[in-house]
């Protein structure tokens, strides 16, 4: 196993508020052995000595909400599953998954995927076939008919994997579709407790599935020691959602106090999207987004001012979270 030191760095380790000068980390193999003091690490035999040069290092990033499948090319998702076969979204995937690794982030939480990419991208990592960081894989995204996971038009819907998400309505839906995502091996399963913020048929202060559908997904995915996360942006779906035993909530923007005494006290892990918001207030977005139906003037201003509203909500909600103890992530949702 290869063994060697990295020697003449400051590390910043993520426990101290203070940057620790002159340290070195023995590393073997793929694995941290030791973090210390230069003189406390020594040099074992046979390992190699490779000098930052005063470097500063610190340990890898965690996007806690992302998906791989997401293009800079494409804002929209309706035409991006017109026009991207699966087999093609697949390779776009994995280069995503490089260029992720190579900005410092080593592990991931996908939040919903087309087909089954990001469990694909997943195990090719694990097998060394391409470079990537550690994917935590959901599954399509489950929403009620109506629901941003419902991607087609009502009059020509049409239910396959090659979408990003899957509907379900009732509890008993919700079961078999959780059965056949644990059965083609998610890490976890993503539900939609509300809409989003911009989206034309169910926007972000709009519950999507209801407190049964929830629990539902949560009660058979714990059968498989399998955990569910929740978009949601709405108040109502991030209480029913919490309640229902959701290990995280996804955007979150709209809670309230009740919401964020909630998620103090059940320890559930909120994961606000800022960043995502903030970029989807811009005209550039907003135009290409939209352009996959009649866009207008009036349309165009309408959706910017409700992702602004999301947007400043959302920084409201992080400050509160800190101050009443929630525990709080970090999540792109971003196209890379």
């Amino acid at each position: 196993m290869e063994k060697y030191v990295l020697t003449n760095l400051d590390l910043i380790d993520g426990a101290s508020d203070k940057v620790l000068k002159d340290r070195a980390i023995l590393v073997s193999g793929k694995h941290v052995e030791a973090v210390a003091e230069r003189s406390q690490i020594g040099t074992p035999d046979g390992a190699a000595l490779i000098d930052l040069g005063g470097a500063t290092v610190m340990p890898g990033l965690i996007d806690a909400h992302t998906h791989l499948t997401y293009s800079k090319n494409e804002f929209s998702l309706i035409l991006q599953q017109m026009n991207e076969s699966v087999e093609f979204n697949t390779l776009g995937a994995a280069w995503n998954a490089n260029l992720i690794l190579s900005k410092g982030c080593t592990a991931i939480g996908d939040g919903a995927t087309r087909g089954h990419i990001a469990s694909a991208i997943r195990d090719a990592v694990n097998k060394g076939v391409i470079a990537g960081p550690k994917v935590v894989a959901a599954g399509q995204m489950i929403s009620g008919a109506g629901g941003i996971g419902d991607h087609t038009s009502a009059w020509g819907l049409h239910e396959n994997d090659s979408f990003l998400g899957v509907t379900a309505n009732g509890a008993d839906e919700v079961r078999t579709v959780v059965r056949k995502q644990i059965r083609s091996g998610v890490d976890w399963i993503k539900v939609t407790a509300s809409g989003t913020p911009g989206n034309g048929w169910i926007n972000g202060e709009t519950q999507d599935l209801s407190y049964t559908e929830i629990k539902a997904a949560v009660d058979e995915a714990s059968k498989h020691g399998k955990h569910v996360h929740a978009h949601a942006h709405d108040r109502h779906g991030i209480i029913d959602a919490v309640k229902a035993g959701v290990i995280s909530i996804h955007s979150g923007e709209f809670v309230d106090d009740e919401g964020l005494e909630l998620l103090a006290k059940t320890k559930c892990v909120f994961i606000p999207t800022i960043a995502w918001l903030k970029f989807r207030v811009q005209e550039g977005y907003a135009s290409r987004y939209l352009r996959s139906s009649e866009v207008t003037r009036d349309r165009i201003e309408a959706f910017k001012d409700e992702c602004r509203r999301g947007y400043e909500a959302a920084g409201t909600a992080i400050v509160k979270a800190f101050e009443m103890g929630v525990r709080v992530g970090i999540g792109s949702d971003g196209a890379h």
